[in-house]
């Protein structure tokens, strides 16, 4: 019975938790790919925020997160857990404290993308430079191989030069490309989805009040003896 009067009077609490996987930057081919900041820096940035309550200004309804911390099996990951009187609300702030983890991890990778898109660009724009030129030179070998031969050798030899060099450029392209692509760099993300709570975590209604019937049965039981004792000692003594 208490146990049912507890389950009764307790407001319900709704747990919301995300697992935040953080992105990775590219910081040089030598050194190799590393994290746009690392799990316990997050988790202990985080912590400054454990416990402030967030409260909905139309509802009144309240959530807070509750813990911030890395997780034990998935590297470079951060669980994240947030309790609140609604599934709603304690989705909404879990997702606002997400969002700001990966509006901030998404400047810091566009910063060290930038200076690979810059190369990128110039590097294509080098590669369409060298086949137009590559182009034109055979255009001109036809032109001049029949009236000047000797100024159509030198323009051969230039074509290959430049079909070289452009061999070279269009070989380097895809190292280049493949620096802005994942693993190198990939961006903050939760695995899985931030699922609302349906269900309140406690108070455990259904355990609540089956503890609670156990405990009146055991009661009655222990009830039931003692009348039983008292009664028998009763007529004992009457019938002395």
């Amino acid at each position: 019975m208490v146990a049912g009067g507890y389950a009764a009077l307790s407001k319900p609490v709704y747990v919301a938790s995300a697992l935040v996987r953080i992105g990775h930057i590219s910081e040089s081919a030598t050194e190799g790919n590393q994290l746009i900041e690392s799990a316990e820096v997050v988790a202990l940035r985080l912590a400054t925020r454990v416990g402030k309550v967030v409260e909905d200004d139309q509802t009144g309804v309240r959530a807070y997160l509750a813990s911030s911390e890395m997780h034990l099996v998935v590297p470079g990951a951060v669980l994240l857990t947030v309790k609140g009187d609604s599934g709603g609300h304690a989705h909404s702030v879990l997702q606002d404290i997400v969002d700001d983890i990966r509006k901030a991890h998404d400047e810091l990778l566009e910063i060290n993308r930038r200076p690979y898109v810059d190369q990128l660009e110039r590097l294509d724009a080098q590669i369409a430079q060298t086949r137009g030129d590559y182009e034109r030179a055979g255009v001109l070998i036809d032109e001049l191989s029949m009236r000047d031969p000797v100024q159509a050798s030198l323009v051969i030899l230039s074509r290959g030069q430049l079909g070289l060099s452009l061999r070279e450029m269009e070989a380097e392209r895809p190292t280049l490309a493949q620096r802005l692509l994942a693993p190198q760099m990939r961006p903050t993300e939760v695995l899985g989805e931030i699922a609302t709570p349906s269900t309140p975590s406690r108070p455990r209604t259904a355990l609540l009040i089956s503890i609670s019937a156990a405990l009146g049965a055991i009661a009655g039981a222990v009830l039931a003896m003692i009348v039983e004792v008292v009664a028998t000692r009763r007529h004992r003594r009457d019938g002395d």
